[in-house]
């Protein structure tokens, strides 16, 4: 026999969510030079199966201090064609969707998840 069940864990109402790719992003490298990061992992795998946001470093190694603690990240959005990023403090997520506690997000806000080509 096979069973199927759904347990809420955690129910959040009214929130701001970002798609977890947002959160993932990594913009190019500037043209001065600089060592360009990959903010897909650089492979197929990598694309079709991106990894979680990485957690921010603290100054102690003890991950016992940080559980439940909410991580600051940054998420980009183009203002006159510029990338500028945001600075927020994330909260619950399913994996997917992760929502924003605080930072300067709106609701309908575009926000960057991939950079496709870029202008030569």
């Amino acid at each position: 026999m096979t069973a199927t069940a759904d347990i809420t864990v955690q129910k959040v109402a009214n929130a701001i969510l970002v798609p977890n790719a947002a959160l993932r992003f990594t913009p190019p490298a500037r043209k001065d030079g600089k060592k360009k990061k990959r903010s897909d992992g650089g492979s197929v795998m990598g694309k079709l199966m991106p990894r979680p946001p990485r957690p921010q470093k603290t100054s102690s190694n003890n991950r016992a201090d940080t559980a439940g603690t909410n991580t600051n990240q940054r998420v980009w959005t183009l203002n006159n064609g510029h990338l500028v990023p945001i600075p927020v403090k994330t909260g619950a997520t399913d994996g997917i969707m992760t929502e924003i506690l605080e930072g300067d997000i709106v609701p309908g806000m575009e926000l960057v998840v991939s950079v496709v080509s870029e202008r030569k």
